[in-house]
Formats: structure tokens, C-alpha cells, sequence
């Protein structure tokens, strides 16, 4: 991981690469938190800890044209063109995420605050861990073992006695 001391430059950029390519954001400010979930086993006093997908925000400040390119390419990485684009895990580069060992994470959430002469545009994004979840396959079918069968095997059947029409 990159030092803030000796690699400052490395601290000056996000970059986030996913499917729809490659983005690098500059000077953004990135602030993480996580949390510890607590889940409770139905009908038991068991309680098991695990860690709950970390969220991140960054705010960045758009001056310039070509930074204006990148927040264009930054909307195609969110929504991809195509007849049914679905959110993709990217890849998010910044050594304050290296710290927090956080490598892939979804782009839930775009915001663009408007144009002041101040501040210039006000870019805030959310992102949020990509966190697997385990898929459990489903069982295979197993045939059952027993007396039934097709229509015309077995035992016959009198349809006249069913409904009640010849004795």
C-alpha cells in the first residue's frame, strides 16, 4: 500500500474499473464505515457475529473539462448501454480502501450537485462492498419407489361405476 507520505499522488485518485471500463477520479475525499452484524438463530440463544458489507463515500469536485469526460464515463461504468443492463462488481483502486482490504464494490449511488462558482460541480458517489452471498444448489430430484403408475397400467379403471352410470 502506498504511504501518504512517500506516494502522495497515489492518496490524489480513485480509480474504478468494471465492465463498462475505466474511470479515474481526482483529488476525492473517500470515507468508509463498516459494522458488525448480529443475527440469532430462530428458536436457539445462539447468536453469531459476522460482518455486515462496508459502505463508502466519496466526494470529488469537477473544474475542468477533461474531469467533466470522466464523470460521463463514470455514468456509462453505472449504467451500462445495452437492452437490460444490470449493476456490475467493479474494481475500486485507492490506498485508503487497500487499508481497509476493500477491492470490489458496487456504484449504488450517483449524485451531481449543481454548478457553483465556488465549489465548481459537487460529485458524490456511494459505494457499497460487492458480498457474495452463498447459493445453495437445489436438491436433485429422486424418484420415490412405490404402486403408482400411467393411466392403463395397473389397475383398470370402470369410469361407468365412477360417475355413477351403469352398476
Amino acid at each position: 500500500m502506498s504511504s501518504p507520505f512517500s506516494n502522495p499522488s497515489a492518496w490524489d485518485r480513485l480509480v474504478l474499473q468494471g465492465p463498462g471500463g475505466k474511470v479515474v477520479l481526482e483529488a476525492p475525499q473517500v470515507s468508509a464505515r463498516g459494522e458488525v452484524q448480529e443475527q440469532t438463530v430462530p428458536g436457539q440463544t445462539t447468536t453469531i457475529l459476522a460482518y455486515a458489507p462496508r459502505e463508502v463515500v466519496v466526494e470529488a469536485r469537477v473544474w475542468r473539462e477533461d474531469q467533466w469526460r470522466e464523470v460521463k464515463r463514470l455514468l456509462d461504468l453505472w449504467r451500462p448501454k445495452g437492452q437490460n443492463p444490470k449493476p456490475a462488481p467493479l474494481t475500486a483502486v485507492h490506498p485508503q480502501l487497500e487499508l481497509l482490504k476493500l477491492e470490489r464494490v458496487y456504484l449504488w449511488s450517483v449524485e451531481l450537485q449543481p454548478y457553483t462558482a465556488n465549489e465548481g460541480y459537487r460529485l458524490r458517489l456511494t459505494l457499497r462492498e460487492w458480498w457474495p452471498q452463498k447459493v445453495e444448489k437445489p436438491k436433485s430430484a429422486q424418484a420415490i419407489e412405490g404402486s403408482g403408475g400411467v393411466v392403463g397400467q395397473g389397475t383398470p379403471l370402470n369410469f361407468d361405476i365412477a360417475i355413477g352410470g351403469g352398476q
